[in-house]
């Protein structure tokens, strides 16, 4: 099974705190980790590869300033966790029972005041498998994608790319399914999407992200793609299920510090519809 779980969250503290906090919120989760298992943190910290989760920005209403946040005792907040291996989402809910209900974020001390795991308690959380993601993909022509925080890739070395071409977006999220996935998708699909999958609309704006003494630029924003007659049912239907699978991966570069949050566009509906689908059926 792969998860998203929002965290929920109060200030227990007046502070004011460095505006991009994603390193901050991965030092969260690996140490509510390592509370369950030391060795499991460090082996996730170290990995050079593809990491099997994904750690949102602290989320809420702050006071901003120019490269702070200013957030009062009682404000509520959250961040979402995604995880792509079960034992890993075993590990973070025994840390979060372990956690005394409390834990800190830079210099604010947070209460945790809930967790959600069912998209009705919020559009960012849920569950499935890889083989309900398959089994629900369609085979549609147009695929709509929401980037929701800043999303870069990685490119030739050093180089980033902050545009979400065809072969970047599908690239990254089938590079990430085979790597964690038992259903392997054949890699003549990255030469299918190049050939057949075109960027057909787009409405998107650039952000400066600060992560201690560097910067990351990225794009928000949404996306249509939209592949041609060309491109076979079995080539459209893995397209498909990557698109939904993105809700759990993220996109592009540092997804483990914040970056390239993304969900699918379903008729307007942000729920992934393996999601969807695999809820329904368990009730």
């Amino acid at each position: 099974m792969i998860y998203s779980v929002v965290v929920n969250l109060e200030v227990e503290n007046d502070v004011e705190i460095s505006a991009n906090l994603g390193h901050h919120a991965l030092a969260l989760f690996l140490s509510l980790i390592a509370r369950s298992d030391g060795h499991l943190a460090q082996k996730l910290h170290s990995a050079e590869d593809h990491k099997p989760f994904t750690v949102s920005t602290l989320q809420g209403k702050f006071s901003r300033r120019k490269d702070s946040i200013f957030m009062h005792a009682g404000a509520p907040c959250w961040l979402r966790i995604t995880t792509l291996e079960e034992n890993v989402f075993a590990r973070f809910m025994d840390g979060m029972l372990k956690s005394g209900h409390r834990v800190s974020l830079d210099k604010a001390i947070l209460r945790i005041s809930g967790i959600v795991t069912h998209p009705q308690g919020s559009s960012w959380a849920g569950f499935t498998s890889f083989e309900t993601i398959l089994e629900q993909a369609a085979c549609e022509r147009k695929v709509s994608l929401q980037f929701t925080s800043p999303t870069v890739f990685r490119s030739g070395g050093k180089r980033n790319i902050a545009f979400p071409s065809p072969e970047l977006v599908f690239g990254s999220l089938f590079s990430k399914w085979n790597y964690f996935s038992p259903f392997k998708l054949d890699s003549s699909l990255l030469k299918a999407v190049q050939d057949h999958v075109l960027l057909s609309r787009y409405k998107l704006e650039t952000k400066m992200l600060n992560f201690n003494n560097y910067q990351e630029l990225g794009f928000l924003g949404s996306c249509e793609y939209t592949a041609n007659d060309r491109l076979p049912q079995d080539s459209l239907k893995a397209l498909s299920a990557l698109a939904d699978f993105a809700f759990f991966c993220g996109t592009g570069a540092k997804t483990t510090m914040g970056m390239g949050q993304t969900r699918r566009m379903h008729n307007g509906s942000a729920l992934p519809r393996g999601t969807r689908s695999h809820l329904e059926k368990t009730g």
